[in-house]
């Protein structure tokens, strides 16, 4: 298949070269209007028709996302399904600053040029340019995973922006974790020793995450972490409820799946707690 494809590459080069302007153009066009998450309304209109100009059989509102699409470069037969996944979300208040216009200008150019260059392309498969919203605190290609949108997709790649050319790089999952601590309210002036302080808890769970991850490569371990307290009343002395808020990717901790929030030890009593 080697030889094959590389005879076909001077072909699809000359398309992005074709098509250069209108991608620059539409890059700029969707980084002058942001959109946030789900919301991508504009720069959804333009991508899709884009690609069905172009050629490419477009599917709009995959997975049920109002913002998602899919468009399909077929082959000659059935075949392993390649994606090229585009992002076009925006940042609250500051804009394009992670370049999703570029990520979504580059997706849409890769497919768009295939059909372009190929029309059908020569080899079994077929290539899709897979529209993914809400990047930005969305989850969207999970709830497009979910809605089996990825089902039939045998490898999945991307265009980000970067400093420098990286053709490969490795990459984390995400696990996020929601620990809540029970405690026991007391009157803080009457009987303070009853009082369990869940948030005692929490910290000491805070301290063991630190501790633990400290000496790990930060390539292949990082966590970030978040409380809330909630006590019943100003009187109270011990905060009734806390909630811990995980998010780690360790390549350990996400291999295996889900899995329990780690349980911390229980704050040491002072003399006279009952």
């Amino acid at each position: 298949m080697t030889g094959p494809v590389d005879s076909l590459k001077p072909r699809v080069a000359a398309a992005v070269d074709r098509l250069a302007d209108e991608l620059e153009a539409l890059s700029h066009r969707i980084h002058d209007h942001p959109e946030l998450c789900f919301k991508e309304e504009r720069a959804h209109a333009w991508l899709t028709e884009f690609l069905a100009k172009h050629g490419a059989k477009v599917e709009r509102a995959v997975g049920g996302l109002p913002t998602a699409f899919r468009a399909t470069i077929e082959g000659a037969g059935p075949g392993p399904t390649i994606a090229i996944m585009a992002e076009y979300d925006a940042l609250p208040s500051i804009g394009h600053a992670c370049g999703h216009n570029v990520i979504a200008a580059a997706g849409t150019g890769a497919g768009a040029a295939l059909a372009v260059a190929l029309g059908t392309l020569p080899f079994a498969g077929r290539v899709q340019v897979i529209g993914t919203p809400a990047e930005e605190g969305g989850a969207g290609k999970v709830r497009l995973l979910e809605a089996g949108v990825f089902k039939a997709v045998d490898a999945a790649m991307m265009i980000h922006g970067r400093c420098g050319t990286m053709v490969w790089r490795p990459s984390l999952g995400i696990i996020k974790v929601k620990a809540e601590f029970h405690g026991k309210a007391t009157h803080a002036s009457s009987w303070p020793w009853r009082g369990v302080n869940a948030l005692n808890a929490v910290i000491q769970l805070f301290v063991g995450l630190d501790s633990s991850s400290a000496p790990t490569r930060a390539s292949t371990a990082s966590s970030s972490r978040a409380a809330t307290s909630r006590t019943s009343s100003p009187s109270t002395r011990a905060p009734t409820s806390t909630c811990a808020h995980f998010q780690e990717t360790t390549a350990r901790s996400c291999s295996g799946g889900s899995r329990t929030a780690p349980r911390a030890p229980r704050p040491p009593r002072a003399a006279g707690w009952r």
